[in-house]
């Protein structure tokens, strides 16, 4: 039998506090874009203003006293999860399976691990001898995952090298809105970096992006996996843009070919922001907002390249394959079908040189597909 320890949720007391300082940078969407109100892309900001990507909002691990870990049989779940998507687990307990271990069998377990903040704020059951939960399925340990959709390797061998620029930026997004009638306040979804290589160890900086833009046309909140010439490990971090003033999170250091889920919802004036790379921590923040959208209305990927000092040979390239929204918030969690019915392509802007992106919606949710760098 598996025996886990017995697991108390009260009412949430995380002993970290969290601050956020925000920086004296003020943007106001570009209207001469034509493709959406953008807010200038990290790389542009990085030649322009370098210290207003220093992190002041504060990301810390959640420790283990709020943390929450609950084993399933694996039939059990199959046979009480109500929600038909295969990207998401609706099911119903016992509340005081949060306190008492279960009796499952070892090579038949499924772990829920998720903070307690995640199972107090969303818990739809107004019963309060029960808990209902709808979670992505990521966030179950032992359960299959429905396979992504697999990588195109003739998209890959496109070559996308163009004239060299010393230290220029190169971007290409591409646009879904919502047509839901529902006000959108959070999403979730994972990152997949990918390092294929880098001969001749090039200097560069790419940053792969899901942006999320506010109905205000002021507020941004975006997750960002940056790469540089290492090859073994990425950066993954939020990025909020709150009327126009930038902040930035202290990053979450991946391994490359790793997971990482991302979750981050808006409630009043506070942003919660958490990521969990599978492998250690969930790590979370929070964040304030004086004059908070009511709705996030469009949903893009990014690719963003920089040179940095110039390219001599072939450079790196990077993919993160794929960067998804796989739920998004309303008055509940919405599961991939939500995602895949209410989201509608826009648009893609004009291709750029050594970037790259792409985008299916599927009963999977929304994935993108981002590339960076240069072919041989």
């Amino acid at each position: 039998m598996l025996n886990i320890k017995k697991i108390i949720i009260p009412v949430l007391t995380l002993v970290t506090v969290m601050s956020v300082i925000f920086c004296e940078a003020v943007f106001a969407a570009d209207p001469a874009k034509s493709d959406s109100n953008l807010f200038p892309g990290l790389v542009e900001i990085s030649h322009t203003h370098p210290d207003w990507l220093k992190p002041t909002i504060q990301m810390s691990p959640i420790p283990e006293s709020e943390m929450v870990h609950i084993p399933f049989n694996t039939d059990w779940i199959f046979k009480n999860d109500v929600n038909p998507d295969p990207s998401a687990v609706q099911i119903t307990f016992p509340v005081y399976w949060l306190e008492e271990s279960q009796f499952v069998t070892d090579n038949d377990v499924v772990i829920l691990s998720v903070p307690k903040l995640l199972i107090n704020k969303f818990n739809q059951s107004k019963n309060s001898d029960e808990v209902t939960i709808n979670f992505p399925n990521t966030y179950f340990t032992g359960l299959p995952v429905p396979p992504l959709r697999p990588v195109s390797e003739s998209r890959l061998s496109e070559p996308i090298e163009g004239n060299v620029t010393l230290s220029m930026d190169y971007q290409q997004r591409i646009e879904y809105l919502h047509t839901s009638g529902d006000n959108i306040l959070g999403a979730a979804g994972q990152t997949n970096p990918t390092y294929r290589y880098n001969p001749d160890s090039e200097s560069f900086l790419a940053y792969h992006e899901i942006e999320n833009y506010g109905s205000n046309g002021n507020d941004c909140i975006e997750v960002v996996t940056q790469y540089s010439n290492n090859t073994t490990s990425a950066k993954v971090f939020y990025c909020i843009y709150n009327n126009g003033v930038i902040s930035v999170a202290n990053p979450m250091f991946v391994s490359i070919d790793s997971t990482i889920d991302y979750t981050w919802y808006l409630e009043g004036t506070t942003y919660t922001v958490l990521l969990w790379d599978h492998v250690s921590d969930w790590i979370w923040g929070s964040a304030q907002d004086t004059t908070p959208p009511s709705d996030f209305y469009h949903f893009d990927g990014s690719s963003e390249f920089d040179t940095v000092g110039g390219l001599n040979g072939h450079i790196c390239n990077v993919a993160t394959y794929p960067v998804t929204i796989t739920s998004l918030l309303t008055s509940s969690w919405q599961p991939a079908s939500y995602v895949n019915t209410r989201l509608v392509y826009n648009l893609t802007t004009s291709p750029a040189q050594y970037v790259d992106i792409w985008s299916y919606k599927d009963s999977y949710g929304l994935q993108f597909y981002e590339y960076g760098g240069s072919s041989y």
